[in-house]
């Protein structure tokens, strides 16, 4: 059959039936090959074959042809045409009519009339319908796949996820306080016990796993997407310090004790208690998944009475030895983010032949979790850790991955590794799994379902070691497993209940202590109270990966009856013929009982579940509205810190900013938001507020991400809070919000209002042109007000705030669910499909907020307190860098109540520093230099900048300080040069003053001062501030050095000729050229010529020098 099906073109590949034909071909050819029949058996099927005669051999196989399924390889030229059904059954059963009996022409017309006469109408007719219908399925699928995309993670909340920087070098070091890693006591990673979802439960993992906080943060709050564990770390801190872990004395609790006792009786096949090498390396196979060989297992018996081990010493080698089970103290595995995985790989290739970590024997590797394990770069000299902690390390990360297919072996990792019982894994992943993008899949039909069933690993070596068992008792008596499936099948319905195994296991001489062993062996491998051929043959083979095999029946032929202890039937067995033996079955009412308690165990841990799943969920919905509750909407700043995306969204609200955009341009609007008409990015008013501004019938057009609530289709509770000014109030109306109508996307129904919220001529608000005037609250013109609107269509109340007291309470039929007021995905601001509505004025906008849920009073009060106290904060942080300090001190201490405010204040603390300037002034000008001193140095920041911006001048704003006049320029940076105060010359200058500051009449500069003054200090202060050298006077054009020359040469006495001709020197040395002119004046060395005498001479000798 095999080999007719290949000739068509069939394998393994391309149909289901050829490859579960070849794979029973290979398993009976094997379990032949290991069982061989018996010579009575083989004879008789001989003999039953020999009497089929040719004409019956043809008729069989064209019974099995009718199985087999013919493929077309032929490559169409076109379209191919939809054939008709009626069409295809009617050839169908032409080829096909050998088989059809009992009137098969009048079946054959009556099934293609009824066909026939379902269809109803042509066939083209029906084909174009079926067309039509998938192609509205696939729309339809395409629409779906499309809002999940788009909505499905506004549920999940983003905030806070951006990556946080750690130092390479902790990896290396050792906390001050603790003795362990630095990573660990500082927070950078924490044990993967402490893993778990807000206000969920974790697992008590291996103590050497470990997360990094920026794969997941135990601090955040509120549904989150978990990312994929793709990378980990294997990480040795100082590998010098690295050991062996003892494992010691684990004491077993009573029930994992009987399960082990009852796994060592059921590998007793001899039933002497006694367990040799072969039953050592079974038991090895079963509680540890390793296949150990001969010489191994004779060797642990070697030392042991009689060469054989007791129970108790087996129970030692397996549970406290920690033979197979090796750890290693020091060693630690790192789930990391991908950003994290990226940066250490970089580091290792950068390092490569270097110390990693300045005198640390620190040794890393990263591993792919999605590769097995695999490791893919490490450090120089790595050691791997020990098989069973990397592969430990792997399925837990895995589980913690959510993934669902594991091998037998793999499982029991699991099993051993988290010890807990089945209800806390399947909760832990139930809410893990809710949590990341994955296909719908059900973990009942894949292998992960047994960890959720089965209590720890010595349950599974339980089972395991009854499968070894029943499988040596079968190989005893010379069956193969198929034929005694069917034997032990008394019923011949292709499957075993609960009696025919129980009865199976009995007729092999394996006595149970409890029948409800029985139950765990069957529904140990399916949920379903009977074994089908398959859930037989995964019981009883060998592993099909490859792993360790049955070491009882490994001989390749059956075991001698009386060697293995087989009652004396089991000899008989093999004399009759396979088709007569029928196992009865036993104990029927007794499992039955067992099952039916069992079933209302496993319905009442599932209610449990769902009920503690239900509890958790409502707790952390309840952190979360609690947050809500008592946030301060501190959030909304996220916006200003640079890097956030625009508009920020969170698990219930969407802000956009739009006072971010390039000033003077349309770039910088928040993404997802069409602008129809003109407008520009501006900073409003001489309070420079930085918002956009919208001209005459311009409207915005926001894209609402979220979908639907309230029990309908659509968005019908949520709340809008706009941050607006509007410079003209309307004649009449203005719309405000709309909800839809402004375009063919957006159509409107019939009977809906032309806008869902107004502003009216006298600044009051309301829907359905019921505008209340005379309420509390009305919108102001020219000043900035935050206007929100909340909407329950669900009650039928609209509600609508100005700065966060109410203004309005609107109910009406026409606030409905799912009518107009509920939003459809879009939300128009300041637009109105009224043509007498239509706005003639601007408006500006700094932000609009979205929350798909009704703000209570409170929250609209903090909101429009955080939107304030944001335009606040721009607002300080437009004036003079000064003031910042002492504006938000004072906004602190009482808040500012507009931005008109703020600069009064701003204005009285400038007046008030401008008159402790000008006190200095006066100061400076008696000559009480100490009193300007001490008087500059009780100055704050804000007074001192406003001192160094300061400067003199009359009634009318005129200077009369020329260059005749002392001290020849109106700052204050002027007189404390020409005074000599170079300490305040200095706090001057830090405070801000330029050094290049020019007199508005003599256009000396301080450096021109500080030389007509006679002080060298300032002079060094000046320079040392880059103080300009060409400067020149207004009237003279001279500069500081043709000063300082001029005053040296024509000096009344020695020393006022000295100093100045010391500063001379200092302005050359400095920069200043003594042989340039200026326009309109000699050079300096030219005036000292044209002077002459004697200083003059003597100046002209220290300059050129």
């Amino acid at each position: 059959m095999l080999q007719k099906a290949s000739t068509f073109g069939l394998c393994k590949a391309n149909s289901r039936i050829f490859f579960e034909a070849d794979s029973l071909r290979d398993l009976l050819a094997a379990d032949a090959a290991q069982r061989p029949r018996s010579a009575s058996v083989s004879d008789t099927r001989c003999v039953a074959s020999a009497q089929l005669d040719a004409a019956q051999l043809q008729v069989l196989s064209q019974a099995l042809n009718v199985f087999l399924e013919p493929i077309n390889t032929d490559v169409a030229t076109g379209v191919p045409r939809q054939r008709p059904f009626v069409e295809i059954l009617s050839e169908r059963a032409a080829e096909f009519e050998g088989f059809i009996v009992l009137d098969a022409d009048l079946r054959v017309k009556q099934i293609l009339g009824m066909v026939s006469d379902s269809l109803g109408v042509t066939d083209i007719e029906t084909e174009q319908c079926r067309e039509q219908e998938q192609e509205k399925e696939q729309e339809q699928e395409q629409e779906m796949e499309i809002d999940m995309e788009r909505y499905v993670d506004v549920a999940y909340l983003r905030d806070g996820e951006e990556p946080r920087r750690w130092a390479f070098s902790a990896l290396g070091e050792k906390a001050l306080t603790a003795e362990r890693p630095a990573p660990l006591a500082d927070g950078v990673f924490y044990p993967a016990s402490d893993f778990r979802l807000h206000s969920r439960s974790g697992l008590p993992l291996p103590p050497f796993m470990c997360v990094s906080r920026n794969h997941f943060n135990l601090e955040w709050v509120g549904e989150r997407r978990l990312k994929n564990a793709v990378c980990v770390l294997e990480w040795t801190p100082d590998a010098a310090l690295e050991t062996v872990a003892h494992p010691g004395s684990a004491e077993l609790d009573a029930q994992r004790r009987a399960a082990l006792d009852k796994a060592l009786a059921f590998l007793d096949v001899r039933g002497t208690a006694r367990y040799g090498p072969r039953e050592v390396r079974e038991a090895v196979r079963c509680a540890e998944d390793v296949q150990i060989s001969e010489v191994e297992a004779a060797a642990i018996c070697a030392d042991a009475d009689g060469g054989e081990l007791s129970a108790a010493e087996l129970r030692q080698l397996l549970v406290e030895s920690g033979r197979y089970r090796k750890l290693h103290t020091g060693r630690y595995f790192v789930l990391l983010s991908l950003a994290e995985a990226e940066t250490i790989r970089c580091i290792l290739h950068m390092r490569q032949g270097k110390e990693l970590v300045r005198d640390a024997n620190v040794q890393l590797a990263l591993r792919c979790l999605p590769a097995g394990g695999l490791i893919f770069d490490a450090s120089d000299h790595f050691v791997p850790a020990p098989q069973y902690m990397a592969d430990v390390s792997q399925q837990c990360f895995r589980f913690v991955d959510s993934a669902m297919h594991y091998k037998p072996h793999e499982l029991q990792l699991l099993l051993r590794s988290l010890p807990v019982s089945p209800a806390e894994r399947r909760l832990f992943f139930s809410s893990v799994v809710g949590c990341r993008r994955r296909l719908a899949k059900r973990w009942e039909q894949t292998p992960l379902a047994k960890l959720f069933m089965i209590e720890d690993d010595w349950a599974m070596m339980m089972a395991r070691a009854l499968g070894v068992r029943v499988r040596a008792a079968i190989s005893a008596r010379g069956l193969m497993l198929h034929d005694a499936f069917l034997a032990f099948d008394a019923d011949r319905n292709g499957m075993l209940d609960l009696a025919e195994v129980y009865g199976a296991i009995h007729w092999l001489g394996i006595e149970l202590e409890d029948p409800e062993d029985v139950l765990f062996f069957v529904r140990g491998v399916t949920r379903e109270a009977h074994l089908t051929f398959a859930s037989f043959m995964q019981l009883l083979c060998p592993s099909a990966e490859g792993g360790p095999s049955d070491t009882f029946s490994d001989s390749g032929a059956a075991a001698d009856p009386s060697e293995e202890g087989v009652q004396g039937d089991a000899v008989a067995a093999h004399t009759h013929s396979l088709s007569d033996l029928v196992v009865p079955p036993r104990g029927a009412s007794l499992l039955r009982v067992a099952l039916e308690r069992q079933l209302a165990s496993e319905r009442q841990t599932e209610e449990r579940l769902e009920a503690v799943m239900a509890e958790q969920a409502s707790q952390a919905a309840k952190c979360a509205q609690a947050e809500c509750l008592s946030s301060d909407f501190g959030w909304l700043r996220a916006t200003k810190g640079g890097g956030s995306p625009n508009p920020l969204m969170t698990r219930t609200s969407c802000f956009y900013d739009f006072a971010l955009g390039k000033m003077g341009t349309q770039h910088g609007a928040p993404h997802g938001v069409e602008a129809r008409g003109k407008w520009l990015s501006v900073r409003q008013g001489r309070e420079r507020v930085q918002c956009i501004k919208g001209y005459a019938g311009m409207f915005s057009v926001l894209r609402v991400p979220f979908r639907k609530n309230g029990g309908g289709t659509l968005l019908n509770q949520y709340t809008v809070t706009l941050h607006c000014r509007v410079d003209t109030l309307p004649s009449k109306r203005r719309g405000l919000l709309c909800t839809a109508g402004w375009d063919q996307w957006s159509v409107a129904q019939k009977g809906d209002e032309l806008a869902q919220l107004w502003l009216g001529a006298k600044g009051g608000v309301g829907s359905h042109a019921e505008i209340d005037e005379q309420a509390a609250g009305a919108v102001p013109a020219r000043s900035w007000v935050v206007l929100t609107h909340c909407v329950d269509t669900v009650s039928g109340v609209t509600r609508t705030y100005v700065d966060g007291v109410e203004a309005t309470e609107y109910r009406a039929p026409q606030c409905c669910k799912d009518g107009q007021h509920a939003l459809k995905g879009r939300l128009a601001v300041f637009c109105t499909r009224a043509p007498e509505a239509t706005p003639t004025s601007d408006y500006h906008l700094r932000s609009v907020a979205v929350h798909n849920h009704c703000l209570s009073d409170e929250q609209v009060q903090a909101e429009a307190a955080m939107l304030r106290s944001m335009l606040m904060d721009e607002t300080i942080h437009s004036l003079p860098s000064p003031l910042w300090a002492l504006l938000t001190a004072a906004e602190a201490a009482e808040p500012f109540q507009s931005v008109e405010h703020i600069h009064e204040v701003a204005q009285g603390m400038v007046a008030a520093a401008s008159s402790r300037a000008a006190a200095l002034w006066s100061a400076l000008s008696a000559g009480h230099v100490d009193h300007a001193r001490a008087a500059m140095d009780a100055l704050g920041p804000m007074e001192r900048a406003v001192c160094a911006r300061w400067r003199m001048h009359d009634a009318e704003g005129a200077s009369a300080l020329d260059e005749a006049t002392a001290p020849y320029g109106e700052s204050l940076l002027h007189y404390a040069a020409f005074a000599g105060a170079h300490d305040m010359v200095s706090s001057l200058l830090t405070a801000g003053t330029p050094a290049g500051a020019v007199g508005s009449s003599s256009g000396f500069t301080p450096l021109h001062a500080a030389v007509a003054g006679g002080h060298k200090a300032s002079v060094e202060a000046l320079l040392r501030a880059k103080a300009p050298l060409e400067a020149t006077s207004k009237a003279t054009k001279r500069t500081a050095l043709h000063l300082a020359c001029l005053r040296s040469a024509s000096a009344l006495d020695q020393k006022t000729a000295a100093t100045q001709c010391a500063i001379a020197v200092q302005l050359v040395r400095a920069g200043a050229d003594p042989h340039a002119p200026t326009c309109g004046a000699d050079s300096p060395i030219e005036m000292l010529r044209r002077l002459g005498g004697a200083q003059a001479a003597s100046v002209l000798a220290a300059v050129s020098q």
